[in-house]
């Protein structure tokens, strides 16, 4: 009895560890922009600096926790990669607990289709901001639902409080909170329709506008100007090639009604919403949009938010979609992946909407062969053939089980192949060396590399500023004055890499050694 009562927090701990050991051997550093100017605003908050010109030092959170884990342990990357950790573990025990009640199967095809994503994996040990958001989204949705279908209604200031310092969370981490608003408008205008559950969103209402005005008068405190960080996002925007607005109306046209669609299936961050969209498609599906029970909770949730991280615009003052990369969307994988493990586990009880589900798989495998990379081999195919088998085979517990193990493995197979291009990449050999060579010897010669390299080596000696002056990228010995000093090149074919460099960009000197 005791043994079945502790299976599912075996499986829990299964799962993170899962994301521990992709943290050990999966490792491949940092990105060397954003991720280290996120660290040296931590070091900054330290010693009680606040860039109020900058925007990204308004994402509380993630500079916060971040300085909290260098005050505890020093600038490393343990202490860069343990906050993002944290969030992640949280982010699959809410997963767990959602979907604790419907069975160890469930379980474990819910935590599958979240940590088993390529992505969330990837993201998982990152000095990045997404992977807040993604708890934040998550967060808000559990509460809600918990309220609606788990409360006996009578808490509602309780829930409506939590919900929006959940909601506020993400504020306080990363402006793409904004693609919740119209999930969040729709369950509004869905429950004034059916007369429900307005007693929460009026305490919602009533805490979100307090939590803001709390949150604009720390604001106004730290920087005499209540919309500094606005302003802030104004000062620091440029031309890009994600400013739609600024574009021809066939790129925006193409971002939005293609774009996001081919991501999702390339970048398979659409592994989950296969089986959500496929169930759509039978009589009276719409009849889930009424949200009148838990699961079509969730299904529209990440129904909605799909759309609306296609359609949504993340400026107030023009039309202009969010950029196409997948780090801005990993809020979407723990949301459908609740829903997603329902089907699927439905299906194997019963064979349910399974010829649904196969032609939709059918749909993402052959778009896949037109797309670069291996999701076709890799995912798309072998899921297919999964599903395929299972239709038409005849239906046991034993093979149930081999599904799910199956299934589980052909998730795994995208991070497996990261974690094999991360021990080619050697990231922490890599820092070693740097360590030794340069940081721990040679003190007195000034060192020449690329702009990744240059500002790994700026965080590797915790932003000393005296160290900092040491290191020169090719740019800046190319327009300073440096004649008579020593200097040594640092040359790494993975940091020139990250700066966007291959061999023919280096100057003639490190070309040619």
């Amino acid at each position: 009895m005791n043994k079945n009562r502790l299976a599912p927090y075996f499986i829990l701990l299964f799962y993170i560890l899962i994301i521990v050991l992709y943290h050990l051997f999966g490792y491949t550093g940092h990105f060397g922009f954003d991720d280290i100017h996120y660290a040296e605003l931590a070091k900054d908050l330290l010693g009680g600096d606040l860039d109020s010109g900058d925007h990204y030092a308004y994402r509380f959170t993630l500079v916060g926790l971040t300085a909290l884990s260098y005050l505890i342990f020093g600038i490393s990357d343990f202490a860069s990669s343990l906050p993002a950790l944290a969030i992640t573990i949280l982010i699959l025990i809410i997963v767990f607990n959602t979907l604790r009640e419907h069975g160890l199967k469930t379980i474990i095809l819910g935590l599958s289709l979240t940590t088993f994503s390529n992505w969330f994996l990837f993201y998982s040990d990152k000095l990045m901001p997404d992977i807040y958001v993604a708890l934040s989204v998550i967060w808000a949705l559990t509460i809600l639902h918990r309220y609606k279908f788990k409360s006996d209604k009578n808490k509602a200031a309780r829930h409506a409080i939590l919900f929006t310092l959940a909601l506020f969370f993400g504020f306080i981490s990363k402006g793409t909170i904004v693609l919740v608003l119209p999930l969040l408008l729709f369950l509004l205008i869905t429950d004034i329709i059916q007369k429900r559950d307005l007693k929460f969103w009026a305490n919602s209402l009533i805490s979100g506008l307090v939590l803001l005005a709390l949150y604009l008068f720390t604001i106004w405190v730290l920087t005499d100007n209540v919309m500094e960080r606005f302003d802030a996002i104004a000062g620091n925007s440029y031309l890009n090639r994600c400013s739609y607005d600024q574009q021809s109306l066939k790129i925006l046209l193409k971002r939005v009604f293609i774009g996001f669609f081919e991501l999702s299936i390339f970048q398979t961050l659409a592994t989950g919403f296969i089986f959500v969209i496929a169930i759509l498609f039978q009589k009276k599906g719409l009849r889930f949009f009424r949200i009148n029970d838990s699961f079509s909770f969730f299904l529209v949730s990440a129904i909605i938010l799909f759309l609306s991280s296609s359609f949504m615009t993340i400026s107030a003052n023009s039309y202009s979609p969010m950029c196409l990369d997948p780090r801005h969307y990993l809020f979407l994988l723990p949301v459908a992946s609740i829903p997603a493990s329902r089907i699927i586990a439905d299906f194997l009880e019963s064979k349910q909407h399974g010829l649904q589900m196969i032609i939709a798989l059918l749909g993402s495998t052959v778009i896949s062969i037109f797309l670069q990379g291996q999701t076709f081999i890799l995912l798309y195919l072998p899921l297919l053939g999964l599903f395929a088998l299972y239709f038409f085979a005849r239906k046991s517990q034993q093979f149930q089980y081999l599904f799910i193990t199956l299934f589980s493995v052909i998730l795994l197979l995208i991070p497996l192949d990261m974690v094999r291009y991360a021990r080619k990449v050697k990231y922490r050999v890599q820092r070693e060396i740097v360590m030794e060579q340069v940081l721990d010897n040679n003190s007195a010669f000034m060192i020449v590399t690329n702009e990744v390299q240059k500002r790994l080596l700026s965080y590797y000696s915790g932003f000393d500023e005296e160290q900092s002056s040491r290191f020169l990228s090719y740019e800046e010995i190319e327009a300073e004055k440096v004649g008579g000093k020593q200097m040594l090149l640092l040359l790494n074919w993975y940091t020139r890499y990250l700066s966007g460099m291959d061999a023919n960009d280096l100057p003639y000197y490190a070309r040619d050694t």
